[in-house]
């Protein structure tokens, strides 16, 4: 980036949480990852809280950097038909007489994996949750890189020490084969500990699933009513449980058109490529 702007070329630079957050903690990256950001045009961040925490450390970068949210393309990612989920489930060999909980996430510990784990124990233990369990068994579908190193081990333990526990890690697939994921499942989870913007949250949300999530990043801009489904504290496993257990027990309730409807107004890249032509229109000027 610096290269580029001694050519005179304005420069906008969108950055995720993972760009941000995981360069803190090297501290030969951080001072490539500072001079970019101090020489590019613009800085959009993914996500209200990535914004504030970036000018916390960078107060003087405040009147260039503003906020974009991920988008994705809801053309693609639908609520499927009851012939599309019966052939998502059939070609994932996932049982039709289960109910299916999808997480995408990395195992990482911001991500919260250890946090689910907890809860989902502390759910199946609740009468609440055992009177609505009958009959369509919970199975929980956690989908992601497994980053090797002590989180991951310790992640392999608890899974080991509770082999009754409903959780099932599957190995990270390609975008296009994660949308039968979506198809197949019933409602979707993630329990990051922290967040940017979540595109998996957004793709969930298109394809009409109801969330649990925690209050991080952008994720309250998904989940905005409940109607969507239902936020919890982050890094609490009796929230998450509780919030758990209210979306498992009301399923029946949430309309996956209802779900849709916001993802297509507000995140689809017809609207957000508009936001960001703009702002390259005014650069060029």
């Amino acid at each position: 980036i610096p290269e580029i702007k001694k050519l005179n070329i304005p420069v906008v630079l969108t950055i995720h949480g993972s760009d941000w957050y995981k360069s803190l903690d090297f501290p030969k990256l951080l001072p490539l990852l500072e001079e970019s950001l101090d020489a590019v045009d613009y800085i959009y961040c993914s996500g209200p809280q990535l914004k504030e925490d970036i000018l916390q450390r960078y107060p003087q970068w405040s009147d260039k950097t503003g906020i974009i949210y991920n988008f994705i393309d809801t053309d693609y990612y639908t609520v499927p038909t009851a012939y599309e989920t019966f052939r998502a489930l059939e070609e994932l060999e996932w049982k039709e007489q289960q109910t299916h909980a999808l997480c995408v996430a990395n195992i990482r510990e911001e991500k919260g994996i250890d946090i689910l784990i907890q809860a989902v124990e502390q759910a199946i233990n609740s009468p609440d949750f055992q009177s609505v369990d009958v009959g369509q068994p919970l199975l929980v579908h956690i989908i992601g890189i497994q980053e090797e190193g002590a989180y991951l081990e310790n992640i392999k333990g608890m899974l080991e020490a509770r082999p009754e526990l409903p959780i099932v890690l599957h190995d990270p697939v390609a975008p296009e084969e994660l949308k039968k994921y979506y198809q197949a499942a019933d409602f979707f989870v993630l329990p990051s500990r922290n967040e940017g913007f979540n595109v998996s949250l957004l793709e969930a949300s298109s394809c009409g699933l109801p969330i649990v999530a925690t209050k991080v990043g952008g994720n309250h801009l998904v989940v905005r009513s409940h109607h969507h489904g239902k936020l919890a504290e982050a890094g609490k496993v009796e929230a998450l449980a509780k919030a758990f257990i209210q979306v498992r027990s009301g399923l029946e309730k949430f309309k996956p058109e209802t779900i849709r409807r916001r993802i297509v107004e507000e995140f689809d890249l017809s609207v957000l490529s508009g936001r960001l032509s703009e702002q390259y229109h005014k650069l060029l000027k």
